[in-house]
């Protein structure tokens, strides 16, 4: 390799380099073939070069070989800082592609609404410069979201519509692509001869560009077939042409999807002791693959950038209101320098006092949000101890000399059906008491804190019909006593509202505290709505005024028919330290 840095240092300083982009393409190529020696190519380029847009594309290429390589957390940082480059040099084409392969990072770990945000950046960026080439290849990595949805027809849509796109441009590769994608979707619906034909169509286009990475892809995905067909034969074939590839390159994510196939198909042979060796390679490579910590990771980087988007668009809409205001002062000319420097005081003078008065009435409204929220707690507490010690007792009271006068009911059918149905009605009045008295102030939070009544609300709210994931990272020392009570509350609001109105079936909920504060998502995949409609909802005021009353950041995101994404950040500095 010690001709790399002669190659890189000659090619960066001739025209050569500048027209045909040589190095970038060699480095691209190998991206996918090379892992390591693409690495060294763009550590080499980044070093010689002192241009920032050829930096950011190197930036990109690298991250694309190491994402291969299954290190998504050190990718996703590449993808960031190429990122943020290209959006200051306004290089459009290279910053969708960029897009691209983020969105590629986050739909496979999973984060589907950061996917679907950053396909939709490239799809706008491409279709402003009017690339066929790249909407096709937006449109099919993009239906690989619905699939994840299980919506397999609007899968197929888009990669129907990906496939007459290159067809009409004649896109070998990008027609390659389609018709695998459009395979893999008719597997999902077990529609075995279409998802075979597909495949077969996209490996022929593939050997026929001598592409050996997308070769060995579809050869696992026909080995998936084949399982599905009951053909273990030319299952374990294709899977081992497949290995050729990946362990050749050093492919751990392909790697690791054979063994989980060869597993399978172990298992239906009754091959036991093979199965259960294939499936501990698989969770050996899968667990080096993910973890918490680069889970973790990639949220931190996508909320980052999302906070720097906003703050940039700020910075230029307040740099133009500024040049603007500039012009107009300087239009004025010297006759008018008096007059404006009293305007200005003046206006300098009721701004502050209109800053004051605000701050006043910032603080006012705390104290009564503050008074509101721990009255009502107050409440909650007092009724739900007067019903316990109160209603409670007299319902097992008039229960248990119910059940001493059984006999007196005993003489004749009728009456011992009419006492029957009274003592049931006894017990569920008393169910019935216990669960608003638990609604109000729940046993588990009083034992456990906020983490033991988060899993107890969840266990009970579980049902086939709604499945709930609950993620707490970090909670080991528990926060200021109110926080909880009121994040408690919020999630209760929460859950309540995904129940009545959202028709999900999955709910994510993430809870993750650091020395910053506490960061929390809520996630579901339900039939959403448009925000600025239903802003003024009962159930999201509540959620605004408890997340405000923590001095917290809450952004609420969703659409009609994409479900609904709640996060907010509250810090965690105690209640009574505040103002």
């Amino acid at each position: 390799m010690e001709w790399l840095p002669v190659l890189i240092a000659t090619a960066l300083s001739t025209n050569v380099y500048a027209n045909n982009d040589s190095l970038k393409l060699l480095a691209d190529s190998l991206s996918i073939t090379d892992f390591n020696r693409a690495v060294k190519i763009c550590d080499e380029a980044i070093k010689n070069t002192h241009n920032e847009v050829e930096k950011a594309v190197f930036y990109r290429i690298k991250g694309k070989a190491i994402y291969f390589k299954g290190d998504f957390k050190t990718a996703a940082m590449l993808y960031s800082k190429a990122i943020n480059i290209l959006e200051s040099k306004k290089q459009k084409k290279e910053l969708g592609l960029t897009f691209i392969e983020q969105a590629k990072l986050y739909r496979k770990t999973r984060m589907l609404y950061a996917a679907e945000r950053s396909y939709e950046r490239a799809l706008n960026i491409f279709t402003e410069l009017h690339d066929t080439a790249n909407i096709a290849t937006v449109l099919n990595e993009n239906g690989v979201i619905y699939e994840y949805q299980k919506n397999y027809e609007k899968a197929i849509q888009y990669y129907t519509r990906s496939l007459q796109l290159n067809k009409i441009i004649n896109d070998t590769i990008g027609m390659a692509y389609a018709y695998n994608f459009i395979s893999g979707a008719y597997l999902l619906q077990n529609k075995i001869l279409a998802a075979e034909e597909n495949a077969l169509s996209s490996l022929n286009l593939f050997e026929a560009k001598k592409d050996s990475f997308a070769t060995s892809l579809v050869y696992t995905d026909l080995a998936k077939i084949y399982i599905s067909a009951n053909d273990p034969v030319r299952a374990k074939n294709t899977i081992a042409t497949s290995n050729m590839f990946a362990e050749k390159a050093g492919y751990l994510d392909l790697i690791s999807a054979n063994q989980l196939l060869l597993s399978e198909i172990y298992k239906k042979e009754n091959r036991f002791d093979s199965a259960l060796k294939a499936h501990e390679l698989y969770s050996k490579i899968k667990d080096s693959l993910f973890d918490s910590r680069m889970q973790k990771t990639l949220q931190e980087l996508n909320t980052k950038y999302e906070v720097a988007e906003k703050d940039r668009e700020i910075i230029e809409k307040t740099t133009s209101i500024k040049t603007k205001n500039l012009q107009l002062a300087m239009g004025f000319g010297g006759v008018l320098l008096l007059s404006l420097l009293f305007l200005t005081s003046y206006r300098s003078s009721k701004f502050k006092h209109k800053n004051q008065l605000q701050q006043t009435i910032i603080q006012q409204q705390d104290l009564s949000a503050r008074a509101i929220i721990e009255a009502e707690e107050n409440e909650r507490k007092r009724m739900s101890s007067t019903l316990h010690d109160g209603l409670g007792q007299l319902l097992s009271a008039a229960k248990m000399n119910m059940q001493a006068s059984e006999e007196k009911f005993s003489s004749n059918e009728k009456d011992r059906e009419s006492f029957a149905k009274i003592v049931s009605l006894l017990d569920d009045s008393i169910k019935e008491m216990r669960g608003v008295t638990h609604q109000m102030m729940p046993g588990a939070f009083i034992r456990f804190g906020l983490s033991g009544a988060l899993k107890s609300l969840i266990e009970k709210m579980n049902s086939d019909a709604l499945e709930i994931n609950l993620n707490i990272e970090g909670l080991n020392k528990d926060p200021d006593h109110n926080i909880q009570i009121v994040l408690y509350r919020i999630f209760q609001e929460c859950i309540n509202n995904v129940i009545k109105h959202a028709k999900a079936t999955k709910l994510y909920i993430s809870l993750m505290q650091d020395n910053n504060g506490i960061d929390v998502t809520i996630e579901d995949n339900g039939i959403g709505f448009d925000v600025n409609e239903i802003s003024d909802g009962i159930g999201l005021e509540n959620i605004r005024t408890r997340v405000n009353f923590l001095k917290g950041i809450l952004d609420i995101s969703s659409a009609k028919g994409k479900g609904t994404l709640i996060a907010f950040h509250i810090p965690t500095k105690p209640l009574n330290e505040k103002n």
